[in-house]
């Protein structure tokens, strides 16, 4: 069990290919933690990328059943678009 990853769903969402959901998972970790680096310190100048990228991560996230990281990342994506996080 991992918090706030459905792997069942996300199992069932591959076909059950537990090889290609595992491998799934270890390039949105990978790829993920450099881009949460590059959002550690967000600036008025750039909420535009900012928006880009969590917005990125939303549809990652959710594409794995991650989904409690998904709707964080949209609620990121939410206040950057509005000017603000």
């Amino acid at each position: 069990m991992i918090a706030g990853l459905d792997l069942a769903r996300g199992l069932e969402r591959f076909g059950g290919d537990k090889a290609s959901y595992l491998q799934i998972l270890r390039s949105f970790m990978d790829g993920t933690r450099h881009l949460l680096e590059s959002l550690k310190t967000p600036t008025k100048e750039i909420l535009p990328a900012y928006a880009i990228t969590v917005h990125g991560i939303k549809g990652s996230a959710k594409g794995i059943c991650a989904d409690m990281v998904g709707d964080k990342a949209e609620a990121l994506e939410m206040a950057a678009k509005a000017g603000g996080i």
